[in-house]
């Protein structure tokens, strides 16, 4: 969530906006998103928090629109390749 804040100013170099899957979302310090953002998180994960993002979600700036998909029932998901 950091590298979407208002003080890296994306919008000079292009960017138009941003998509995070699975992020940590701190509600304190992520609050001032430049770009629109889409969040992609796992409503029962519990190494990125689903209620952090709700926070944020309360918490964001009117610069730019958030919108945030929680998918119910989801974990993070660790994937083994030796299978």
């Amino acid at each position: 969530m950091t590298a979407v804040q208002v003080k890296y100013q994306l919008k000079l170099f292009g960017v138009r906006g941003a998509a995070a899957y699975y992020p940590y979302c701190n509600p304190k310090l992520d609050a001032n998103i430049d770009v629109p953002l889409l969040v992609l998180i796992g409503e029962d994960d519990d190494w990125t928090p689903a209620p952090l993002c709700r926070e944020l979600q309360a918490a964001v700036s009117k610069v730019a629109p958030v919108e945030m998909v929680f998918y119910p029932g989801a974990h993070m998901a660790l994937i083994d390749y030796r299978a």
